[in-house]
């Protein structure tokens, strides 16, 4: 039996002055991404790190970065945020150590992995062979860790070939990655000072898992997968998690935003129909979103430098109101004109229609007779209760489209995702208690049944995937019906992979 070994993935922490780092791009062939060590997205050394398309120069995305807000036993905020990089950080790489609950400064953790599939499967193919040498990625995945060091037993999910609960990449073991090209982080928010929030870290260790996926139709999307994982010695109360960009969307003055709480979603458009500028799209006019895929949105939010109400908060109670969906002072958002103001209160910056407390109001930044201009947005979850040695998950697509008929587009791209991230990367199961899973017979002939066998009730779900890694049949079968065909699949040797909630088995398969 193969398993897959898992960490806490991580929303990679976000912070990042221009200080020293590592900076890694990654591309899917239509959009280039920079990524830094700190975990600071779409950023390179200070210019924008969002290229699409590849080659053009021109971007979606200054920076993006996450942030942080919790409530301690004593009632202090912790809190974690970038919104200019050049001024401060607040995360670093590198995990946290468990006993002293401050991080490690080592070099090797000063860095960003990158792994795709097809660099997996070669691996696979030739891990034994004489003469073979592994990429360094792989090498240096940061799967397992050493006594002694005290740190989690697993810091990054791989796959235990030879079953011994140790990465070893000579014995064929793997990265575990989602997607088909993916960048791994480990990240702190306690190795220096934090001068913007103004008070204690959280002591929150980040992992980040930025991705692309295969399919043609979100060649333009860029995913991330992770989990805020609490080093504290403390459980905190009301974490808000928070997500803030710094948008150009190639010519940077004249965008315009907005919210759709209903596809928990916040986004940047175009102000007219013509991008224009050096840069500027023309008139396939851009559009940038950012979209919580498995948490709620509870605020949105954005900030204007020559408005002393509605400009970046310069402590921490203000970054605290802001958390929870005020301006920065404290006062409520309202639906009217700016956002302040007289007027219905709400927790959503120019949501159209879709503030679920207020649909009969249709409240939107274009319709203000303004011009648009420099835009930037903070989109808000929560609030959660996070234990000690407890972590929490997000997925989030950050959307990127160039399109004539503006916002309608994004909003389809936007279910799309939606549908593909439930459907296909995060199917409920039922099964929550199993020890294997058993397929047989092994090998099978191409028109007789696949049997699968297990104890318990529910189901499993059933991936098969050829030696390119290109999933060829999915299914699921129950305690009641544990036959899945194969008639279709040409001969050959494919890699199967069983999932439950909480269980992962992977075997090969040869059909005759």
């Amino acid at each position: 039996m193969k398993k897959i070994l898992f960490t806490y993935f991580s929303l990679s922490i976000v912070t990042s002055c221009l200080l020293a780092q590592v900076g890694r791009d990654m591309n899917n062939g239509t959009v280039n991404i920079s990524l830094n060590s700190n975990g600071l997205f779409f950023n390179k050394s200070g210019m924008p790190g969002f290229e699409t398309p590849v080659g053009s120069g021109k971007h979606m995305v200054n920076f993006s970065s996450f942030w942080l807000s919790a409530i301690d036993p004593a009632g202090k905020f912790r809190q974690s945020v970038v919104y200019n990089p050049a001024n401060g950080i607040e995360f670093w790489p590198g995990p946290i150590d468990t006993f002293t609950r401050t991080a490690k400064t080592d070099s090797v953790w000063d860095y960003i992995w990158q792994v795709d599939n097809e660099m997996i499967q070669t691996h696979r193919k030739s891990y034994n062979l004489t003469g073979y040498n592994a990429p360094d990625d792989i090498k240096s995945w940061p799967g397992s860790t050493k006594k002694g060091e005290n740190l989690p037993a697993i810091l990054a999910p791989y796959y235990d070939w030879d079953n011994n609960a140790k990465y070893d990449f000579t014995k064929g073991d793997f990265p575990y990655i989602e997607g088909n090209k993916a960048a791994y982080i480990i990240g702190n928010d306690v190795k220096g000072e934090h001068l913007i929030s103004a008070g204690p870290p959280l002591t929150a260790e980040m992992q980040l898992m930025t991705y692309f996926v295969p399919e043609p139709e979100f060649k333009d999307v860029v995913f991330v997968n992770a989990h805020v994982i609490n080093r504290s010695d403390f459980a905190y109360k009301d974490l808000y998690v928070g997500l803030f960009a710094d948008l150009v969307l190639g010519n940077i003055d004249d965008n315009f935003i907005g919210t759709d709480v209903k596809r928990k979603m916040v986004f940047g458009y175009n102000a007219d129909d013509n991008d224009e500028g050096t840069y500027g799209y023309g008139q396939s006019v851009p559009l940038f979103g950012v979209q919580f895929l498995n948490q709620n949105i509870s605020s949105s939010i954005a900030f204007t430098l020559s408005d002393s109400l509605r400009n970046y908060p310069q402590n921490g109670k203000q970054v605290r109101n802001v958390m929870e969906g005020k301006w920065p002072n404290g006062t409520d958002i309202v639906m009217t004109g700016n956002g302040t103001g007289g007027g219905v209160s709400t927790n959503y910056l120019f949501a159209g229609r879709t503030d679920p407390n207020h649909p009969e109001l249709d409240w939107k930044e274009n319709v203000l007779g303004e011009k648009g201009g420099k835009r930037n947005m903070l989109i808000v979850s929560g609030p959660y209760q996070l234990g000690i040695g407890k972590s929490i998950k997000f997925d989030i697509a950050f959307l990127s489209i160039q399109d004539k008929r503006s916002v309608i587009r994004l909003e389809e791209l936007a279910d799309e995702i939606k549908d593909y991230f439930y459907l296909k990367l995060n199917t409920p199961l039922k099964l929550t208690k199993i020890e294997k899973i058993n397929l047989w017979p092994n090998p099978v002939f191409m028109n007789d049944p696949l049997n699968i066998s297990f104890s318990g009730e529910g189901s499993v779900e059933i991936l098969i995937r050829d030696m390119s890694g290109r999933k060829v049949l999915s299914g699921y079968v129950s305690y009641d019906d544990q036959v899945l065909s194969v008639a279709g699949l040409n001969p050959g040797l494919y890699f199967v992979e069983m999932r439950s909630e909480s269980f992962i088995q992977f075997e090969k398969l040869i059909i005759n």
